[in-house]
């Protein structure tokens, strides 16, 4: 899947070029290039058939192209369109530049919704695509994809379909179990129906199956790097000790059933020889600083010292506060450390971590610095 693209027929340097500025370098880039949206071209309707309101496309030969400067900064670009049922105006905001694109004669495919204003049919700023001598547009639901200067939707649609023409299969990634119990499609038949779905709903099976695909790909590395961290032995802890307990006691409430149920789950941690791998998330206000200065103690009473990193000098501040609160009358050291923290203080802090005598250090990214 490494493939250059000018593995696929109808792409050569000049093309392949024009996809880079999409960030398309390879088959794989390509095929997760996904569409931003899909039009539902599988009806071209007549110039006359269109009402006000309603969302189409229709083809019409252009007639006449003209610009309008009703006000400063302000470009109204007018192209006419017939099919012999009736003309349509295509009106194009602040887009000038493009009047030179379209000539009479030619012959253009434009998808939008059409309003019946000041007395004629129009779309405003709809997809159109120049279809050339007797081309003509893609039916069905067709992908519409983000692009950039000089890259047509021509390109890429193209070149993912000639992709799709001489391919035929794609290696599956989750095993035959997981797919069986999903009944997902096969791995080709999922990404060709991002790119050209037969329906909405094949659309939405593909989607699903793709994510779920690249979510089981994520907690399957997650789920290997976690286990190769836990072949390693960390530091066992004791039960809980007289320091959690005072410290409970000093708490001016009663700790919340989620905070005791996330308190159990470290203390579980903390007392197996695995390291702990953690992430202790809730909202603002929750009590996370409590559980995080429970569960240092719990460190400190088992003969290790503890330390709170912040973002911020006000917030490691505010939790210093906080903590010596709670924890005045425990008989532990607690200091804080900053980057605005003077030489003479940093390097007596540096002692009492060093000698043990400081239990619990507070701080921002001083605390990763050289020397702590």
């Amino acid at each position: 899947m490494d493939e250059r693209l000018t593995t696929i027929k109808g792409i050569g340097p000049g093309r392949e070029k024009q996809l880079h500025k999409l960030g398309i370098t390879n088959i794989t880039s390509l095929l997760t290039y996904f569409p931003r949206t899909y039009e539902d071209r599988r009806t071209i309707y007549r110039i006359g058939e269109l009402k006000s309101g309603m969302t189409g496309g229709v083809v019409g030969n252009v007639i006449a192209v003209q610009e309008k400067r009703p006000r400063p900064r302000l470009s109204i670009l007018e192209v006419v369109i017939a099919d012999g049922t009736g003309p349509l105006k295509i009106v194009l905001f602040n887009q000038g530049y493009k009047k030179n694109f379209y000539k009479k004669g030619q012959r253009l495919y434009a998808y939008g919704k059409a309003e019946f204003q000041y007395g004629s049919m129009q779309m405003n700023t709809p997809q159109i695509e120049n279809l050339g001598d007797g081309g003509e547009p893609d039916r069905g639901i067709v992908p519409i994809y983000a692009l950039a200067d000089g890259v047509s939707q021509f390109v890429v649609r193209s070149s993912v379909r000639n992709w799709f023409a001489a391919n035929h299969e794609l290696p599956e990634i989750l095993p035959a179990e997981v797919r069986e119990v999903h009944q997902y499609m096969n791995r080709y038949d999922a990404f060709k129906m991002m790119h050209f779905p037969e329906s909405s709903e094949r659309y939405e099976e593909a989607r699903h199956q793709l994510a779920y695909e690249e979510l089981f790909v994520m907690q399957s590395g997650l789920a290997l790097l976690r286990n190769k961290e836990q072949c390693h032995k960390g530091p066992k802890m004791g039960p809980n000790g007289d320091l959690m307990a005072q410290c409970i006691e000093n708490l001016p409430f009663s700790l919340t059933g989620d905070q005791q149920r996330a308190l159990e789950d470290i203390r579980i941690d903390m007392e197996d020889e695995r390291p702990m791998q953690r992430l202790l998330q809730g909202d603002v206000g929750s009590g996370k600083t409590v559980v995080a200065t429970l569960s240092l103690l719990k460190a400190i009473e088992n003969g290790y010292q503890g330390a709170l990193m912040a973002p911020t000098e006000i917030l490691a501040a505010q939790h210093y506060e906080g903590i010596t609160e709670v924890c005045g009358n425990l008989g532990i050291t607690i200091e804080l450390l900053t980057g605005s923290t003077t030489k003479k203080e940093k390097e007596r802090i540096y002692e009492g971590l060093a000698d043990g005598s400081i239990h619990m250090i507070i701080g921002t990214h001083a605390l990763i610095q050289e020397g702590v």
